[in-house]
């Protein structure tokens, strides 16, 4: 069994390399960034959700994105709304490299009147049911809520003074667009399902236990399930087996830990669950094209 957390690597330390979403700044849940494919190290994308809601705008290439059991095909122009708490992911597909304006906000950053919040912010980002919508380039909501995105974005890069105040007013604007394109009963909405519910949990039971001795038993259980439906729900929503899953995650919190600390690697690899290093490194190899040392050498090399 690998060393006790405490032994290796400040469990503090971990916890921030293991989280999905960063927000920009202590007090202010919002996370603004421009993604591309292209300027990231090649290697299996892993689903993930986040109590925040998530808004895209396609500037560029092909965007494929999985939200639960749903691919959507994200063309420039494109604008994608992703409920709280639902599993997704995105890469380019069969498209090449994208760009993509990302918005990712805690919806405790909009309206403080209770009304207006339980009137027209509640309704959707509690209803586990819905899990997202998906707007054309060639409809007028979707190059509203676009340009609304893009704005947010400049203004994260620039920073000008009272920056945030703007950010959050323009983030009200989008919302009710968004509130909009919810009750609409002519926009196709998609509904979740309840393995999606089980898998969250067995998912879940991985991230907080990942740097643990993990069984094919121990997630089944997170999920109450028998071990032949775990597999049956990981390959249905996430196309890998459950200890796939388990490793992949592994390494992607050991890469942003390579990347982002001096830690050995020998301490990482312990930290994040492997009991053997040699074994560490062609997992590691396998996913990211590289050994451990020569991914961090990169980053290095790039600052």
């Amino acid at each position: 069994m690998a060393p006790t957390l405490t032994s290796t690597i400040d469990p503090v330390l971990l916890a921030e390399a293991a989280e999905s979403v960063q927000f920009e700044q202590v007090g202010v849940p919002l996370y603004i960034k421009e993604e591309g494919e292209s300027t990231q190290v090649r290697h299996d994308a892993l689903m993930h959700w986040h109590d925040g809601v998530e808004l895209i705008h396609v500037l560029a290439g092909g965007m494929r994105c999985f939200i639960n059991d749903i691919e959507l095909d994200l063309q420039p122009g494109d604008f994608c709304f992703i409920n709280s708490g639902q599993m997704h992911v995105a890469d380019s597909g069969v498209h090449g490299d994208y760009r993509a304006n990302i918005v990712i906000l805690d919806p405790a950053l909009m309206t403080r009147n209770d009304t207006v919040f339980a009137q027209y912010v509640k309704p959707i980002v509690e209803n586990k049911d819905f899990s997202h919508f998906h707007l054309l380039a060639s409809t007028g909501s979707a190059a509203e809520l676009c340009r609304l995105v893009d704005e947010i974005s400049e203004l994260e890069r620039n920073k000008p003074p009272a920056y945030e105040l703007m950010v959050i007013g323009l983030l009200h604007l989008a919302f009710t667009r968004i509130y909009l394109a919810y009750t609409d009963e002519n926009a196709e909405m998609h509904r979740t399902d309840h393995d999606a519910s089980t898998q969250r949990r067995m998912s879940q039971y991985i991230y907080d236990h990942f740097s643990e001795k993990i069984t094919l038993d121990d997630i089944a259980a997170a999920g109450n399930v028998s071990r032949s439906k775990c597999s049956k729900v990981f390959k249905h929503y996430l196309q890998k087996s459950p200890i796939d899953f388990l490793n992949l995650y592994r390494l992607e919190v050991a890469s942003r830990l390579l990347k982002n600390t001096n830690e050995s690697v020998s301490r990482i690899s312990s930290a994040c669950g492997f009991s053997q290093q040699s074994y560490f490194d062609r997992q590691f190899g396998r996913a990211y094209g590289c050994t451990p040392r020569e991914y961090r050498e990169q980053f290095a090399t790039a600052s």
